[in-house]
């Protein structure tokens, strides 16, 4: 039997990533959405850990 995965399928997957190409483009796209909406995400939380007064531990 066989190999299941093509000998170049890992070469093939790495290409999607050059950003030059529609895929890679809309990877990163989402990627730096992805980023950002971490970001984002990370500083609403700071904001409403100082909006809101949580009583002592």
């Amino acid at each position: 039997m066989g190999p299941l995965i093509d000998d170049h399928v890992w070469y093939q997957a790495w290409q999607t990533f050059d950003r030059t190409t529609p895929t890679g483009a809309r990877m990163h796209a989402t990627s730096q959405f992805f980023q950002h909406l971490g970001q984002d995400m990370a500083h609403a939380a700071e904001h409403w850990r100082h909006m809101i007064e949580f009583p002592p531990l």
